[in-house]
């Protein structure tokens, strides 16, 4: 198994890269989301999958650990193969990925080519019980850009307010849904809980 390849970056391509590396060329599938962050000529460091099939080895290539492991997942799902993995993690951020199977938002994961409405709803099925809490409170604060201040306050009023909700026995998707629903910057967590119990309470 090849965990990642170090290199220079030698093509660039709509379909993925080509690095070289102890004097081989490896050609490195990645959606455009990915590559458009590289330059030619660059050293590079791209975490990998190796898949192995019967038309023969490909490398799937991602820009940190948790791509690949959600590329894991992804493609333990039955009728969800690599290409249909990749194209879903370049429409898309983990946590937005992590956040619509928690949601089931299948309208989200539709938005990948290749993936279709019962495919969507099998991945929800199939990994939702799998994400972690710690998972959770990540997709949940999201991919917020700022002062380093204003987003630790952001981070942890969002994953105080889902542990809260969890311990009074919410159901970890119905708490997500109902924080990603009520959300505001300027809430604080005691704020953003009343509001999504109140969400809750209104259905």
């Amino acid at each position: 198994m090849i965990s990642y390849i170090k290199g220079t970056l030698e093509d660039i391509s709509e379909t993925g890269v080509v690095i070289e590396a102890g004097g081989l060329g490896y050609f490195v599938s990645m959606p455009p989301s990915f590559t458009v962050k590289y330059k030619l000529h660059t050293e590079v460091k791209i975490f990998t999958y190796m898949s192995v099939k019967e038309d023969g080895i490909s490398l799937f290539g991602f820009e940190n650990k948790k791509q690949l492991q959600l590329f894991k997942r992804l493609t333990s799902v039955s009728g969800v193969g690599g290409k249909s993995a990749l194209a879903l993690l370049g429409s898309a951020s983990v946590n937005e990925i992590t956040t619509a199977i928690i949601a089931n938002d299948v309208n989200m994961i539709c938005r990948a080519p290749g993936l279709g409405k019962k495919t969507a709803q099998r991945i929800i099925l199939e990994l939702k019980d799998k994400i972690s809490t710690e998972e959770l409170s990540n997709a949940i604060s999201g991919e917020i850009t700022g002062e380093a201040g204003q987003s630790a306050v952001l981070t942890d009023s969002r994953s105080e307010a889902l542990e809260a909700m969890i311990v009074l026995g919410y159901g970890r998707s119905e708490a997500l849904k109902a924080l990603s629903d009520v959300y505001s910057p300027e809430d604080d967590t005691s704020g953003l809980l009343k509001k999504a119990l109140k969400k809750i309470s209104q259905k």
